[in-house]
């Protein structure tokens, strides 16, 4: 008998176990399948994993996570270019911020325009080329200095004084030079059959360029055909006929307009 009730007592033993591993076995599933829309509130930090802020009203084209400060809340927006760690190299396409000093186009890949393209290259400003200091096809006046003005061929002398030079002016496009030259009112004395105007800037002519220049001959009002051509360093100047300049006395006039090569 006793060893019967011993018998059901470890049976009930055995049946409450069970049961309580059950219930407990469901509570554990229970708990693990939370709802978290229904079930959980309130917004998840980022020192437990979570954003710290609420993006359910975020994001778009553009947009990106950012997190501004350490441990801040995760915040949504579209980032500037001032925010990439390599703006040395960022070319800034229709951008309207002008380019610093480190933002530069590569020279050695120069700028490309795709052949057939329709599109204008529109400029607020001027262009520098070669390395130059002055803006693409814009002029340069040129400082008085006699030794501008010289005699190049003849056993005379020819005074240009610093009120004669009326224009003497030039524009670089490439490696070709306009040159504009007005002189009024200079002097010839001697034998002079061929003068000379000094190539401004530093540039000479690696060849030869003829024009036409005309010059009033110790006249104030009748044009003298001449030839003007290039030589190394000067612009050479002489009457068409080839015979020498008439001696004056502030009354030979020059003209000069031509463009040529330069090196």
């Amino acid at each position: 008998m006793t060893t019967t009730r011993q018998s059901v007592l470890l049976s009930l033993g055995l049946v409450v176990a069970l049961v309580a591993f059950l219930v407990v076995g469901d509570r554990v599933d229970a708990l693990t399948a939370i709802n978290l829309a229904t079930q959980v509130n309130g917004l998840l930090g980022v020192s437990h994993g979570g954003t710290g802020a609420s993006l359910s009203a975020t994001g778009g084209a553009h947009q990106f996570l950012e997190q501004a400060t350490t441990g801040a809340a995760i915040t949504v927006g579209q980032p500037a270019s001032t925010d990439l760690s390599d703006t040395a190299n960022l070319a800034l396409l229709n951008g309207t911020t002008a380019f610093t000093a480190n933002q530069r186009i590569n020279a050695g890949l120069g700028v490309n325009i795709a052949p057939g393209a329709t599109g204008t290259l529109s400029l607020s400003d001027g262009i520098f080329e070669r390395s130059r200091t002055t803006k693409l096809g814009e002029w340069t006046a040129v400082a008085y200095s006699a030794g501008n003005f010289t005699v190049t061929s003849g056993g005379g002398t020819w005074t240009v004084d610093s009120g004669d030079q009326a224009f003497y002016s030039y524009t670089v496009i490439g490696k070709t030079m306009t040159l504009d030259v007005v002189l009024n009112a200079t002097s010839i004395t001697g034998s002079v059959s061929q003068i000379g105007v000094a190539i401004p800037g530093g540039f000479t002519c690696p060849g030869q360029a003829w024009g036409t220049s005309f010059l009033y001959d110790n006249s104030s009002s009748v044009f003298v055909p001449a030839a003007a051509f290039m030589v190394s360093t000067k612009v050479l100047i002489q009457k068409g006929d080839g015979t020498n300049f008439t001696a004056s006395t502030n009354n030979t006039y020059i003209r000069v307009l031509m463009s040529f090569p330069i090196a």
